[in-house]
């Protein structure tokens, strides 16, 4: 994890956008550990909010299919 921070504060100074892969700058994701793994999404604001709708579409689809299937899943 804070191997990947150099780069996100860098972009973003620079003017673009970076996100964990939910609703947040890489930059705001809380650091749990040394060895910590997080997703790390950068670019302009537009192509980093579509990437970010694309995953939550896919989710929302993955969910409703394992619904009607009688599984529940849980989001982390």
């Amino acid at each position: 994890m804070l191997e990947s921070v150099a780069h996100p504060f860098l972009i973003e100074k620079a003017g673009g956008t970076t996100s964990d892969g939910r609703d947040r700058s890489v930059l705001e994701t809380p650091v749990a550990g040394f060895k910590q793994r997080s997703s790390f999404v950068a670019g302009s604001s537009a192509d980093v909010e579509f990437i970010i709708n694309t995953v939550r579409e896919g989710e929302a689809k993955e969910q409703e299919r394992l619904s009607g299937a009688g599984k529940t899943v849980v989001a982390v």
